[in-house]
């Protein structure tokens, strides 16, 4: 009995192994869970925190959304209806109230009727005239100008502008600005568009006014499929930088002349008609350079072209029924190749006494013109 009581109390005994594997173990878990915990913290984790309870989750979605939809939205470029009427579907009812808010890329479609404003812009806007024709939409002003644009960008479409203030009075003043008229109306008694450095494109307008179109400084014009006419003079530019094109267009009736360059202006006329004008059809001073191709020079009342101190170039231009064909007031050159010469008062050629040494005529192909030999 004492022997199997011994046994039993021996096997109930861990043994010597036994004992030393648990604590390898337990070591090991040890020095595992270091080498975790280092591992973790210097790779940045950030253990997560408990989650919120759903109506902690609900409470911040609100505020989330609140915060969302109290926070200010950038205005995208937007278009805005103006109407002198106050109509159902209109913004504004006056055009200085709409572009005193205006961004860049905004476009103004403005209903039929009268606004007596002037206007003054310094972004990129369209002015568009919501009418049939430009004569719906009038936009007058007695001011200094009815629109004046600075360092601006517009486009003024499908509407009509005056200026019923004095005869120096501009209705429209470009400076160091981007314009484009199209299909626009202009009357006034006083000037009409003053472009100073500046670019300008005018196509299928009506334009009518003291000087209807004074270029100025670095400046580039483009009129094309429009008519001109003015008191003084329909085109007047000056200044070496002057650069105006005129294509498909008509400058007629002026009560002065048609076009008037000086001071180094470059004037390039093509596919027009010259027409109807009190005093000269083409007047070159001082520098200027004016090239007429195809199209007509006829029906002015004075010589087709007069010139001193110039270069005007006729390429394949009907010169016909006018005073005479080229008046020379001073020392200048006239360059005529494949052009047409008929019914001129005063012959192709008026030459003031005294110039026959100092003028130039050349070219050839001409009809009703020779070229005179120099002496």
């Amino acid at each position: 009995m004492s022997y199997g009581g011994e046994g039993m109390h021996e096997a109930s005994q861990p043994g010597l192994f036994e004992d030393v594997w648990a604590q390898v173990l337990a070591l090991l878990a040890i020095v595992s869970g270091m080498f975790s915990a280092h591992y973790l913290v210097t790779r940045g984790y950030v253990p997560k925190t408990a989650p919120l309870p759903i109506a902690e989750k609900a409470t911040q979605f609100k505020t989330t959304v609140k915060t969302a939809l109290s926070a200010p939205t950038p205005r995208m470029p937007g278009h805005w209806v103006v109407d002198a009427g106050g109509g159902p579907d209109a913004d504004t009812s006056t055009l200085g109230a709409a572009l005193s808010g205006a961004k860049d890329g905004d476009t103004f479609t403005i209903k039929p009727g009268i606004y007596r404003e002037g206007l003054f812009i310094n972004r990129a806007v369209t002015l568009q005239g919501a009418g049939q024709t430009p004569d719906q939409v009038e936009i007058i002003s007695a001011g200094a100008q009815t629109i004046g644009l600075s360092t601006g960008r517009a486009a003024l479409r499908n509407l009509s502008i005056t200026n019923t203030g004095n005869r120096e009075q501009w209705v429209v003043v470009a400076a160091k600005a981007r314009l484009v008229l199209d299909k626009v109306r202009m009357r006034s008694a006083g000037q009409g568009v003053r472009c100073v450095d500046s670019d300008l494109d005018v196509a299928d307008s009506d334009l009518d006014a003291r000087i209807t179109l004074s270029v100025e400084g670095k400046s580039k014009v483009r009129v094309q499929r429009s008519r001109l006419s003015g008191e003084q003079t329909a085109v007047a530019a000056s200044g070496g930088g002057a650069d105006v094109t005129l294509s498909d267009s008509r400058v007629q009736d002026s009560r002065g002349t048609g076009v008037d360059a000086s001071r180094f202006a470059r004037v390039r006329v093509t596919d027009s008609t010259i027409s109807g004008n009190s005093s000269a059809a083409v007047l070159a001073l001082s520098g200027a350079e004016v090239r007429v191709t195809g199209g007509s020079i006829r029906d002015n009342r004075d010589c087709a072209v007069r010139l001193d101190g110039s270069l005007v170039v006729l390429e394949k231009v009907s010169v016909t029924k006018n005073r005479c064909g080229a008046g020379f007031l001073g020392p200048a050159t006239l360059e005529a190749n494949g052009s047409t010469f008929s019914d001129l008062t005063l012959g192709p050629l008026a030459i003031k006494p005294g110039l026959e040494d100092v003028v130039t005529v050349r070219g050839s192909g001409n009809q009703g013109f020779d070229i005179p030999a120099k002496r």
